[in-house]
């Protein structure tokens, strides 16, 4: 396994995980009578958010890094 993938690999599994997160802040807890500081949760569901869309972001960096790594390595390493 390259370093890159490793790389991948938990970038998409901390993805996950913010997702998961942000979607029972933002549904499981408002279905509650009189949840306790529902500003709190609504404050971790938007700051999950942001770190999912910038782990995506960064996942679509690595996701064409690697098919024009593929690309030059197709074409012997040649610039197109």
């Amino acid at each position: 396994m390259t370093k890159r993938n490793f790389s991948y690999d938990r970038l998409l599994n901390v993805c996950l995980k913010l997702q998961t997160l942000r979607d029972s802040c933002s549904g499981m807890f408002r279905t509650q009578t009189y949840p306790p500081h529902i500003n709190w949760f609504d404050a971790a569901a938007a700051i999950c958010q942001e770190a999912i869309d910038w782990i995506e972001e960064i996942l679509l960096v690595l996701t064409k890094y690697g098919e024009k790594a593929v690309t030059d390595q197709d074409n012997g390493g040649a610039e197109p």
